[in-house]
């Protein structure tokens, strides 16, 4: 039935207007912020609406929290992260300071506590 626009294409339409970022899927299998009166018709997202989407929120940075320690490894010494619980975290699946060294392994700890913020990217 022509003249019915499916809901997810309503929506990117509404979106751009609205002045929202909208995002389609390149061949690539990428997404790509664009306009979409400015791609050609066929695959505008009243054409092809599984191939748009309203750009989603980026989400707040992440906290990390770790320490690095030098690790004995044959004759060789690594350094090695020891990634801190977060407050989100279950600290029942991370080791403690004391039970990373208390490892055959552990040599030291190299230097402090570092905190350090990594946005994630989709």
């Amino acid at each position: 039935m022509r003249g019915i626009m499916n809901e997810e294409a309503r929506d990117v339409w509404k979106a751009w207007a609205d002045g929202m970022a909208v995002q389609f899927r390149t061949d690539q299998g990428n997404w790509k912020v664009m306009d979409p009166p400015n791609v050609v018709q066929s695959k505008q997202p009243h054409v092809s609406p599984g191939r748009w989407r309203i750009k989603p929120i980026k989400p707040p940075p992440q906290v990390l929290r770790y320490r690095i320690w030098l690790m004995k490894s044959g004759r060789s010494v690594l350094p090695t992260i020891h990634h801190i619980p977060s407050e989100n975290d279950d600290p029942t699946k991370f080791e403690t300071y004391a039970l990373v060294e208390a490892l055959d392994s552990f040599i030291r700890w190299d230097g402090p506590e570092r905190v350090t913020e990594v946005e994630v990217e989709e």
